[in-house]
């Protein structure tokens, strides 16, 4: 009987020392590895890290073009209220923009904005289009400047003398007659709500006289390696109103002039002043 209570002790002995060194052996395995991931995390890490060198991880510049009116996106041929009487629809809308250029990089010389077959819808206008998307080497910005119209240099050119990818060298924006590019044109109708008539208007403008210019405040931060969206806004409710007080359309139905006259001044100025710049 004693042997047979040794030999149990003995066996039990054997299956504690048995089970430890499972766990000793199982202890070793995990911090083996352990190390053995902890080595694969930092060896990975290190393999993913990103390479900016060479400006690859400059950020990436968009910019749209939109039209409103009053602040809701403008749609080609919908009327919009100009005053109490007055109903106001375009059936063509386009200008020159240049150049455009974020405190010293230019960003393009310039640029013909033409919302007359793209702002069919609501969806369209809402969308806006887009100029240029192109990676800039520039992480913030505290100023931007633009102009409409062309300034002189470019104005004195002829399509003939750019590229056929270049927006001036479309034949049909310059008009030898004013030896001048076409800065703006504005088209459509105005309706009397009291009596229903409908009288067209006209608005062209060009010549170096036109050409308004300004630089404004734009600080602004760009996240590196994402692309940035900036949103130009051009709302033709500032371009046919200046200080609260809208143009007497009725008695300027027609100006097909360069800068030389009082209502290609006027729609110029305004038209400078009718741009915000929005950075999504």
């Amino acid at each position: 009987m004693l042997k047979s209570l040794i030999s149990k002790q003995k066996g039990c002995f054997e299956h504690i020392n048995n089970k430890t060194s499972f766990m000793k052996n199982n202890i070793i395995v995990s911090l083996f590895f352990g190390v053995v991931l902890s080595f694969n995390y930092f060896g990975c890490t290190k393999d993913k890290e990103v390479d900016c060198s060479d400006g690859k991880c400059d950020p990436v510049l968009k910019v749209n073009s939109k039209l409103k009116f009053d602040g809701q996106a403008l749609v080609i041929g919908d009327f919009y209220k100009y005053n109490d009487t007055l109903e106001i629809r375009f059936l063509r809308v386009n200008y020159m923009f240049s150049p455009l250029t974020l405190d010293d990089t230019s960003l393009g010389d310039a640029f013909h904005f033409d919302f007359t077959n793209k702002n069919i819808n609501k969806a369209n206008a809402e969308l806006g289009s887009t100029i240029l998307e192109k990676q800039i080497n520039k992480s913030s910005s505290v100023s931007l400047s633009y102009g409409v119209g062309l300034p002189q240099k470019l104005n004195n050119s002829r399509p003939e003398d750019f590229l056929s990818t270049h927006p001036l060298s479309n034949q049909s924006l310059y008009w030898a007659s004013w030896s001048s590019y076409i800065f703006a044109q504005f088209e459509g109708y105005v309706k009397n709500k009291n009596t229903g008539e409908e009288l067209s208007f006209t608005y062209h403008t060009g010549g170096n006289e036109s050409y308004k210019f300004k630089r404004i405040p734009f600080v602004k931060n760009f996240q590196p390696s994402t692309t940035n969206t900036v949103n130009i806004n051009c709302d033709l409710r500032k371009v046919f109103s200046r200080d609260g007080v809208n143009f007497d359309i009725m008695a300027n139905l027609q100006n097909h002039a360069t800068g030389s006259t009082a209502v290609s001044q006027y729609i110029m100025e305004n038209l400078l002043n009718a741009h915000e710049f929005i950075l999504e």
